[in-house]
């Protein structure tokens, strides 16, 4: 049972109109930039973070030392609270 199909007519009908492929992706992309830029934000949203010194100190196992060296941690965390 032969049930070939041969592809090249398919091709050559893409080769041929490769032009009005192109300047169909072309507007397609053109108008959805130009609807993206004309349509506002849906969301928008602003954020305050509170970093506290922990109150509790939790040691799970003697070969795990808690770091008494939090205050470089610290100074991260408020750089990125006020960060954009």
């Amino acid at each position: 049972m032969d049930d070939e199909m041969d592809l090249r007519p398919y091709v050559q009908a893409l080769i041929d109109r490769w032009m009005w492929i192109a300047a169909g992706a072309l507007i397609a992309a053109t108008t959805g930039l130009v609807v993206s830029f004309l349509i506002s934000p849906t969301y928008e949203a602003t954020a305050l973070a509170a970093i506290t010194e922990p109150r509790y100190n939790l040691q799970f196992d003697p070969r795990f030392e808690t770091s008494d060296s939090s205050q470089p941690v610290y100074r991260a965390y408020l750089e990125l609270a006020t960060c954009d």
